[in-house]
């Protein structure tokens, strides 16, 4: 799958995993924040990210390539099994650009 989500059971700490793919021209891409809710009504966000080894920066994802890009979350619930619903905000360095957020449902939430 291009999406993981696995959580430390001692420390409560979840780790989402995506795998964007760049089909179009290069482009410097800045996450602002990411937010999911459980199927309790519990919500969470996270500002703490990773592209890659790169901790909060604008890389620049080339053409037809993949980057991985990791959200950290804190203090969440090891009863949750499943993220209902995920939105990820970033804008892009492109003048021009909209600011853009992706969403995902149904997640499977894996704790170790």
């Amino acid at each position: 799958s291009d999406l993981a989500c696995v959580g430390d059971e001692s420390t409560g700490k979840l780790i989402v995993t995506l795998n964007l793919f760049n089909p179009g021209e290069s482009r410097e891409k800045q996450m602002t924040q990411a937010q999911f809710t459980d199927y309790a009504g519990n919500a969470y966000e996270s500002s703490e990210y990773q592209f890659g080894n790169m901790e909060n920066v604008k890389p620049t994802i080339d053409s037809n390539t993949n980057i991985k890009l990791k959200f950290f979350f804190a203090d969440v619930s090891v009863e949750t099994k499943r993220i209902a619903s995920l939105t990820v905000k970033a804008y892009s360095s492109t003048w021009g650009n909209k600011d853009m957020s992706f969403n995902f449902r149904d997640l499977p939430v894996e704790w170790k």
